[in-house]
């Protein structure tokens, strides 16, 4: 689930004969449900909870599981958030975000939020919560409605029925997303999210991702205890946005991860372009490569794709000793052609139907761009990465700006022994 955007807006209608004239609208039942959950959750004084996540790959007897659970807790009457799920902690507090990955505890992100912020004010400093399942939490924090919370729904819930085995009779709302199916369930007294589910294509051909989450509610009384929404700085280095945290995607200060990826004999593969020319990355005459990895159905890969090509139009101002392609997985050229020719970019879209490229630098999930320098992996860039094409602008470039700009030379001068 990708939950990106703000509230949609209202436009006003002038002139107040309209009320008299304009025939009734009959709100769908779906949006009644709609209504009803945000409903729920704007009447809690407070919200403490957990959420326990399972993520299932399968293709064929290959299966792989994935269990977590994040805990989340909101007290309205200040304001103060926390986000805690095994990739990340997010605390706010006095309208101020604080941001740390837990494998990397020496470095923070500290962002002043606006007064009034909104969910989308959240994403745009820390874009780890748009793969967040977090609905609650954007309802309870942003008083849009949940279906204007997330980019990938559709405009309308669709209700359903309680499943026939369940013991609770949960009422459920199913949205269709870009990617698959994500279904709600409700609690019939409450009418809060209590499990979800996400359906969805996996990557490779075969292969099926099934989502599942729960939501367990720990306390609804306010005020929260304040050492619930602690986070500690001490000793800690603050950086200026949440791509510069070490391990977050966005070429933070510490060394990339081990072990280096090397794509290796990969490079030498011949490969077909969407216009039909065989391609080796091998015979790139430049030091770095750029190379973004999209299927047609993935969200976020025609943004991906024009923010690559905005790049590669940049570096190539810059004269830097770069090339930028787009590569293509596991799907035929017809199917790739009705998605990105409309877009007319000009950078070159590599075909890899068997995903030998993909697998050589580890692309795998889609979209990510990856960098390859002198032939090691140097910068892994998922579709979330705020601000792509300066990214990438200034990554091509790097190299020539420490040639073009060495360190100035020492002018300080030596002690004098007594």
């Amino acid at each position: 689930m990708h939950v990106t955007t703000g509230p949609r807006g209202w436009a006003p209608i002038s002139g107040i004969l309209v009320a008299f004239v304009a025939a009734p609208v009959v709100a769908q039942p779906g949006e009644r449900r709609i209504d009803r959950v945000q409903a729920a959750y704007a009447d809690l004084d407070a919200y403490h909870a957990d959420c326990a996540f399972e993520i299932v790959q399968r293709n064929g007897d290959w299966t792989n599981r994935r269990r977590a659970t994040i805990e989340v807790a909101y007290d309205p009457t200040d304001r103060r958030l926390l986000i805690d799920d095994p990739e990340a902690l997010l605390v706010v507090r006095d309208n101020t975000l604080r941001a740390r990955l837990h494998d990397q505890p020496t470095h923070y992100v500290e962002h002043d939020l606006p007064e009034g912020w909104r969910w989308s004010d959240l994403t745009d400093v820390a874009p780890v919560l748009i793969e967040r399942p977090l609905p609650d939490v954007a309802m309870l924090v942003d008083p849009a409605p949940i279906d204007a919370l997330s980019d990938g729904f559709n405009e309308r819930a669709t209700p359903l029925t309680p499943e026939p085995d369940d013991p609770q009779q949960r009422p459920r709302l199913q949205f269709h997303t870009q990617d698959g199916v994500f279904t709600l369930a409700l609690d019939p007294q409450t009418q809060r999210v209590v499990a979800a589910s996400h359906e969805l294509a996996g990557m490779m051909p075969g292969e099926a991702v099934a989502e599942t989450y729960r939501w367990t509610l720990r306390d609804a009384a306010s005020p929260m205890p304040d050492e619930l929404f602690a986070f500690d700085t001490t000793g800690a280095t603050q950086v200026a946005s949440f791509a510069q945290l070490p391990g977050a995607g966005g070429g933070g200060q510490p060394a990339p991860p081990p072990p280096a990826i090397e794509p290796g004999d990969a490079l030498a593969v011949e490969f077909t372009t969407l216009a039909g020319e065989p391609i080796q990355l091998a015979d790139a005459d430049v030091s770095t490569l750029v190379l973004s990895f999209v299927t047609t159905w993935a969200v976020g890969g025609a943004d991906t794709v024009t923010a690559v090509a905005e790049a590669a139009d940049r570096a190539e101002q810059g004269d830097a000793d770069a090339a930028f392609f787009i590569v293509d997985v596991y799907e035929d050229a017809a199917t790739v052609r009705q998605t990105f020719e409309p877009l007319g970019v000009e950078v070159p879209i590599i075909l890899d139907p068997e995903g030998v490229l993909a697998e050589s630098v580890q692309a795998f999930l889609v979209p990510t761009t990856v960098v390859i320098r002198d032939g090691k992996v140097i910068h892994v860039l998922p579709a979330n990465t705020p601000d792509l094409a300066d990214r990438l602008a200034a990554i091509a470039v790097e190299r020539q700006r420490a040639a073009e700009d060495p360190p100035a030379p020492d002018t300080t001068l030596p002690e004098l022994a007594p």
